[in-house]
């Protein structure tokens, strides 16, 4: 028998909020999508988030903290852990091939049902956090 049965895919999305904005990618089935993604194998959960922001932000990551960890059934079943974090600063946001947009939305315009609902809660929990 191998642990082949016992791997679950992990993504790690990031609650980005300077500015008095959170950053949103657009993602490729035309919902705004928290930065993140899945970790490869092998990797760190704070790997694939440094490699992630890199990737589709082109920003550094400087701290992050646990918001919320859950099992979504988007496209497959994937363990979802969403992180609030800090950021070297958002320079110029580079458009990876997976997103057609990156923007910064003030909290109250958060494009209600165009992001999915389980990143809501966490995404206003960071805010509050950085607002204090």
């Amino acid at each position: 028998m191998t642990d082949d049965h016992l791997r679950v895919l992990v993504s790690a999305k990031a609650v980005i909020f300077q500015d008095g904005k959170v950053t949103l990618a657009k993602n490729s089935r035309g919902e705004w999508d928290l930065p993140g993604g899945k970790l490869k194998d092998g990797e760190s959960i704070e790997a694939a988030l440094r490699r992630e922001l890199q990737e589709e932000l082109s920003v550094e990551l400087e701290s992050h903290a646990l918001l919320s960890a859950a099992m979504h059934h988007f496209y497959d079943d994937i363990l979802v852990l969403v992180y609030g974090c800090t950021v070297t600063g958002i320079k110029t946001a580079a458009i990876s091939t997976e997103h057609s947009e990156i923007r910064g939305f003030l909290l109250d315009e958060l494009p209600a049902g165009a992001i999915p609902s389980p990143y809501l809660q966490p995404i206003r929990s960071w805010c509050k956090r950085a607002q204090t």
